[in-house]
Formats: structure tokens, C-alpha cells, sequence
């Protein structure tokens, strides 16, 4: 079955859960997205979510550094933009409008330090390092600090 978030091919109130991973940061139509979101999942149920919050340092980590930046660079240019990441309170007055009762927010980080991830990741743009290799020298952990990833959840009215 085909569609977009702006228009989910489901029934109402069909889902107990709808997760999204590092979709919602390039969607074309947020609100109408979340309202989608909104209208398929059940009373009772769950919305989980992580994006990336737009900051200073988001668009330093994930558009410079992981994009634009040669030297370390990992992603292709242009696949996110930092203007259509998303703050936290905006996404909370989104679930409001739209019946979600948001629940809470945690930051996700690597779990090495700052220096050690951009020696990875050059290494991997040099080659030295395959993908796989890169993704087994670190892990992503909950963080309270927000200001660069951040995921959360919602649960539905009713």
C-alpha cells in the first residue's frame, strides 16, 4: 500500500502504535502529517517520535559536520535541512492540536566522546573504516541534553 504521511492509506482509529525514525524533519506538510498520525492511532495509543531539534549546534552537528564538511562528512548533501527541523515546543503544540497527549522527551548522543566520534567518522570517509565498522565503534543513548536529537512519544485523547 502507497501513500505519504500527509495522507495515510488507513482507516481511522486502525493503530495502537505509529513510530516514526528520522522521518518527521523531512515531511513537507508537519502539521498535516501529525494530524494523519493522529487520526489513524487509536484512543489509548501511542505516538513515538525522535527528529532533531533546531539549533545552533543541530545545524552544526547534523548539517556541517555529517554533511557539508568533507572531512568528516557521512551523508549525502542536502538530506537534511536544518530549517525544517523541529523544536520541541512545536511539536508539543502540534500534539495538542491534534489530540496527543504528549509524555516526554530525552536527548539521544553518542556514548564516546565528541573527538572519538569525529576520528570515526574520518576514518570512515577516508575508507579505513566500512559503515558496519563505523556503527559498531559507539552506540546512541538516551541523554537529558536535547539540543541536537531528541525523541519522545504522545499518547492519544480518548
Amino acid at each position: 500500500m502507497n501513500g505519504t504521511g500527509e495522507a495515510l492509506p488507513f482507516p481511522d482509529s486502525m493503530y495502537d502504535i505509529v513510530f516514526c525514525c528520522d522521518i518527521l524533519e523531512h515531511v513537507q506538510d508537519l502539521p498535516k502529517v501529525i494530524s494523519e498520525i493522529s487520526r489513524v492511532l487509536k484512543p489509548g495509543g501511542v505516538f513515538i517520535y525522535d527528529t532533531f531539534n533546531r539549533t545552533f549546534l543541530s545545524k552544526l552537528v547534523a548539517i556541517k559536520v555529517l554533511q557539508d564538511w568533507k572531512r568528516w562528512a557521512i551523508m549525502p548533501l542536502y538530506l537534511h535541512e536544518w530549517g525544517m527541523f523541529i523544536k520541541p515546543e512545536e511539536i508539543k503544540e502540534l500534539l495538542h492540536q491534534n489530540h496527543l497527549s504528549w509524555r516526554q522527551h530525552i536527548g539521544i548522543m553518542p556514548n564516546i566522546t565528541v573527538l572519538k566520534v569525529w576520528r570515526y567518522l574520518h576514518l570512515r570517509v577516508k575508507g579505513d573504516l566500512t559503515y558496519e565498522e563505523f556503527g559498531k565503534k559507539f552506540q546512541m543513548i538516551e541523554s537529558p541534553f536535547i539540543n541536537v536529537m531528541y525523541m519522545g512519544y504522545a499518547m492519544k485523547n480518548g
